[in-house]
């Protein structure tokens, strides 16, 4: 009986080093800033964005200096399209790396 107490023990020991790990490695307790369109134009004519990822109308920003924003598109139009409404300048669009992946459900 010993014997099967101490192998819980240590069972349950391992199960928490792991679960600590995970939660100290994990992101994605990060709440991410939510910016307006308004602002995203202002910091692509600032070229303060290195990349977009489109995810549906969701849009994961990130900046040139590490941070990531987040930002909500318009449904209707594309993102380069709503961006040419707002007068993005196309020269510094194309300094943006562009992604599109699949919806997050």
């Amino acid at each position: 009986m010993n014997y099967l107490l101490k192998n819980i023990l240590i069972a349950f020991l391992a199960f928490l080093t792991i679960a600590g790990l995970f939660a100290l490695t994990s992101e994605t307790g990060q709440k991410l800033k939510e910016i307006s369109l308004n602002q995203l134009v202002d910091q692509i004519n600032q070229e303060q964005i290195s990349e977009i990822i489109i995810r549906g109308e969701i849009l994961d920003i990130g900046l040139k200096n590490g941070e990531i924003e987040k930002a909500t598109k318009e449904k209707e139009t594309s993102l380069t399209e709503s961006l040419k409404n707002y007068n993005v300048d196309s020269e510094k669009l194309k300094l943006i790396n562009l992604e599109i992946k699949e919806k997050a459900d």
